[in-house]
């Protein structure tokens, strides 16, 4: 992809998300998912607006009532920074390259790794990862592990 089409269609989404973020975005946000679904290129990111727009249609789900309790109930600073780095960053620029990675690496590449190095919720929530899983390695073990693999896939 051209480096100046990638630049420009990432600005141009990084400002609709502000404008939108900060001027009635349940009303707005019909019109950033038009905008990125014009600039999508990979059909991995034309089917995650179409999910994203599935999900809007369903206003009693949980997913439509999270999404509104963030947009309404977060700082803006937190809200503009959270919506750029998950939809631009991580999902339209992030996917592409994790995808590189792991081809050229022949391993699967996560989209994300949660660490919890506290391990101190005990919220206890059905569904929630945090609770559910056995810990024996040492926090100090996990970084280097990170740091060695880091290392390995920059050689």
């Amino acid at each position: 992809m051209n480096l100046a089409k990638t630049y420009l269609g990432e600005k141009v989404l990084e400002q609709g998300i502000k404008y939108i973020l900060h001027h009635e975005p349940e009303k707005k946000l019909p019109m950033l998912l038009n905008w990125a679904e014009r600039i999508a290129s990979d059909s991995i990111h034309k089917k995650n607006i179409q999910n994203v727009r599935r999900v809007l249609k369903d206003r009693e789900g949980n997913w439509y009532r999270f999404a509104e309790r963030l947009l309404k109930n977060t700082h803006p600073t937190i809200k503009e920074r959270l919506a750029i780095n998950f939809f631009v960053n991580a999902s339209l620029l992030g996917k592409p390259r994790q995808m590189e990675k792991a081809r050229e690496l022949g391993v699967s590449v996560p989209w994300a790794i949660l660490m919890d190095p506290t391990k101190k919720c005990n919220l206890r929530c059905r569904g929630c990862w945090a609770g559910d899983y056995q810990t024996t390695a040492e926090w100090g073990k996990i970084a280097d592990g990170l740091w060695q693999q880091k290392h390995k896939i920059k050689a």
